[in-house]
């Protein structure tokens, strides 16, 4: 397992994970945009709404099951902190 995804809740890298394996091979814009744009928030440099915000390009046409399962993550994730 890498480091990165040890401090996660199990909840949190299954989601990671089900966006790598859908956008990673048809997509080479949406995964990198959506880790980095995670990471950020992960490490308090973009806040919760912000990253769904930017996420919804993202995700909006083909993907909207993880819109919803993000916004449930979002609300009681720990894993991003307040970016203020």
């Amino acid at each position: 397992m890498k480091q990165d995804q040890a401090v996660l809740p199990p909840e949190e890298i299954s989601f990671v994970n089900k966006v790598r394996e859908r956008l990673e091979g048809s997509d080479e814009y949406g995964y990198p945009h959506f880790f980095h744009g995670w990471n950020l928030c992960k490490e308090g440099h973009m806040s919760k709404h912000d990253l769904f915000c930017e996420l919804v390009d993202v995700f909006s046409c083909d993907h909207r099951d993880f819109l919803d399962e993000l916004k449930k993550l979002l609300i009681y994730s720990t894993a991003c902190p307040s970016a203020e």
